[in-house]
């Protein structure tokens, strides 16, 4: 906790600093050091930043800091840093021409937009996160833990039709519930009596009765677990989580300090911010064991492709899977699109998720290994 009182630290005083260098500039011509303040748009821009991101550091789920934050995040990202620079360039163009730095900046923002949209490189980056899930997706296939609870990170897995009241559908995230209801299957077969624990707020951003507050999604989630054949009384919904963290802390309340279930759990979530979760969760005292799903290494075009191969030792069959020479390169691998370019900005978007979680302290080190499939038994 020591090391990351003072990262939180330096970073405050990093932010202070470059503020400072904003708002204050250095008189030229001047033998002593002197501060000229700028115009009185930057005192207030800078200001509005420092306010923004000490706002997202103490209240991170306040919707005015929400909505903030996706503006001023909007230059961590490969489009917003692209257009930012655009603008830049546009700004440098004039009757006489255009000026070399103009140029310069043109050059940068469309060198990010074509390096973010190579399908070759946006899977090689999700490759490179979801590799602890592939592991943990190997080890799943003989797994014997018996547990009390399966978490169901299950925010953003459903979406509301609203000309079909009704009825719920499910967003590309849905296949977490059907993990779901497949380690519910594992722990029955187990002889084990497990419940599930579905942790899902309200939806962002969707109102569908003005009169009335925003229903959890989680009672959505848990309609359709019913409807899979999961009894009613082994699901149990948390309808106040709205990120990891905040889903953590509210499992953690609700159900491990009132000592209704142990300290070690399955965990769902999706592959690519599963290890962010699990360290979450340890740093709350949690045991998890991870059950990703949400998988973008195996879509259809993911590249290279996955190779699976099945053996048998004894009775008990094993699986590996391996991007080595599952096949060769193909033209269109360089090609640039917009699904790799949506690809390449989830990827960033987590990695700058999980700064956010580091620098509060919100992550631990302490989690357990992923057991190797030679010491898995069947």
């Amino acid at each position: 906790m020591l090391f990351v009182t003072l990262t939180q630290l330096l970073f405050l005083v990093l932010l202070v600093w470059l503020v400072w260098r904003v708002v204050f500039k250095k008189a030229e011509g001047d033998a002593g050091v002197k501060a000229k303040p700028r115009e009185y748009l930057a005192w207030l821009g800078a200001l509005i930043v420092l306010l923004a991101v000490i706002l997202a550091l103490l209240t991170p789920n306040n919707g005015a800091v929400v909505q903030i934050w996706s503006i001023l995040s909007l230059p961590l990202k490969p489009l917003g840093l692209s257009l930012l620079l655009l603008l830049f360039g546009l700004m440098g163009i004039k009757k006489g021409g255009i000026t070399k730095e103009a140029e310069n900046y043109i050059r940068i923002a469309t060198g990010i937009l074509l390096f973010f949209s190579i399908p070759i490189i946006a899977f090689f980056m999700v490759q490179l996160i979801e590799s602890d899930s592939i592991l943990a997706l190997q080890a799943a296939v003989h797994r014997r833990d018996k547990v009390d609870a399966i978490v169901l990170l299950g925010q953003a897995t459903t979406q509301q039709p609203f000309l079909e009241a009704n009825r719920v559908h499910l967003t590309d995230a849905g296949d977490r519930i059907l993990q779901a209801a497949r380690e519910y299957d594992l722990q029955l077969k187990l002889g084990n009596d497990a419940s599930i624990i579905v942790s899902a707020g309200p939806r962002p951003g969707q109102r569908l009765n003005p009169n009335q507050p925003n229903p959890p999604e989680a009672f959505a989630i848990a309609r359709i677990l019913n409807s899979l054949g999961i009894p009613k009384s082994a699901i149990l919904i948390e309808p106040t989580g709205v990120d990891i963290r905040t889903s953590a802390e509210a499992i953690k309340r609700k159900y491990i300090d009132e000592g209704n279930m142990s300290k070690r759990i399955i965990l769902i979530s999706s592959a690519l911010n599963m290890q962010r979760a699990r360290q979450t969760f340890a740093q709350l005292g949690i045991s998890t064991i991870p059950s990703p799903a949400t998988f973008y290494t195996f879509q259809a075009g993911g590249v290279p492709r996955v190779l699976f191969r099945v053996t048998q030792k004894d009775k008990c069959d094993t699986i590996s899977i391996t991007f080595n020479n599952a096949r060769e390169v193909q033209f269109s691998d360089f090609m640039p699109n917009v699904d790799s370019l949506l690809l390449s900005t989830r990827v960033i978007n987590e990695f700058w998720t999980s700064v956010y979680y580091f620098l509060r302290g919100w992550l631990s080190t302490e989690v357990d290994p992923i057991p190797s499939l030679e010491n898995i038994k069947c």
